[in-house]
């Protein structure tokens, strides 16, 4: 009998898989959190990131109008 492996998706997300989800740049993501904008948790000096707050992020940015942005 053979068992297929199986995915796991962690809740808490490290600042790589936050990129890799957002499909943003370092730079960026961290821009993102100066600036107030992407929710995350602090762990001691680790910063982490919940998946569903993640996925509130995107879609709070979702739009229809079309900005020039500086």
């Amino acid at each position: 009998m053979t068992t297929k492996p199986t995915t796991v998706q962690r809740a808490v997300l490290n600042t790589a898989e936050a990129q890799q989800f957002l499909g943003i740049s370092k730079p960026t993501l961290f821009r993102l959190l100066r600036d107030g904008k992407l929710p995350h948790l602090r762990i001691g000096r680790l910063i982490k990131f919940r998946r569903e707050d993640l996925d509130e992020y995107l879609r709070s940015a979702v739009t229809t109008e079309w900005k020039n942005t500086p």
